[in-house]
């Protein structure tokens, strides 16, 4: 515990961070929202000429899928690539570096500062705007804390996972001093095999089955079907399994690329 209260003040100054530029989360949000709504019409379209079902999911279950997917993609955000690139490039990783702390912890802890935030300010209100929009459909409260407190149990599993894989490619700025262009190809990759954009079930077998055991399943298809229902007794276990070998594999692998990293650092603007 006393190692822990050391990286408090990095949560602390992560909310405060992200209070001070509200603004641009709202931005985000608001982006986000036209581009929910998109995919609601489009899917809807789809829907429209399949007799109600597609590969055993309903049209409300793919707008629960949609709004919960971006919902979760907010929740489990990491600005640590982001983070670890801008520092080097200022030169302020040295500050850093000299710190007696861990520097996976630091971010870590920072992210999970600006996660409170999201949390309270995105992620509850979506989550009662989908509850809403099930009892209008369906004319019940279908909410249930079961499956709610299954859904936030992996999705800290679905952060950890996030989290580290993000801090693997941003320890690539030690090599190649900026990730911008690679980032957007990173991000772009990780919303589509995630599962975020498309669920994966929609895809070829040959295709999707290989993709589940990748870790960018567990970055926000897992929690987001749990919390549907999709996936429960054994399959559950063995998703959520997959994500905690992800998180152990992945610290590991962020581990060596650390130690390697730092023996190459410069900067461009210390």
């Amino acid at each position: 515990m006393s190692r822990i209260k050391a990286y408090i003040p990095f949560s602390k100054g992560g909310f405060l961070t992200a209070i001070a530029y509200r603004t641009h989360i709202l931005g985000f949000l608001v982006g986000e929202l036209l581009f929910s709504f998109i995919m609601y019409y489009l899917w809807k379209t789809v829907f429209a000429n399949t007799g109600g079902t597609l590969l055993g999911f309903t049209f409300s279950d793919m707008v629960v899928f949609i709004f919960l997917s971006n919902a979760t993609r907010f929740l489990i955000h990491s600005e640590a690539t982001y983070t670890v690139a801008e520092e080097i490039v200022e030169g302020s990783i040295s500050m850093r570096l000299i710190k007696p702390v861990r520097l996976d912890l630091s971010l870590m802890f920072t992210d999970l500062g600006g996660t409170v935030l999201t949390f309270v300010l995105i992620f509850i209100p979506m989550l009662i705007g989908i509850e809403i929009y099930r009892y209008f459909e369906f004319g019940v409260w279908m909410i249930s804390p079961v499956r709610i407190l299954l859904f936030l149990f992996s999705a800290s599993f679905s952060f950890l996972v996030n989290f580290y894989f993000d801090l693997c490619f941003g320890f690539m700025a030690f090599f190649l001093k900026n990730l911008w262009g690679f980032s957007i190809l990173k991000q772009s990759m990780v919303n589509f095999l995630s599962g975020s954009m498309i669920p994966l079930d929609f895809l070829p077998k040959i295709f999707a089955d290989p993709i589940k055991l990748m870790p960018f399943a567990s970055i926000s298809y897992t929690p987001v079907m749990i919390f549907m229902g999709k996936y429960s007794g054994t399959a559950l276990i063995s998703a959520v399994l997959l994500q905690v070998f992800w998180v152990i594999m992945l610290y590991v692998i962020s581990s060596l690329i650390y130690t390697i990293a730092k023996r190459y650092l410069s900067v461009q603007g210390g």
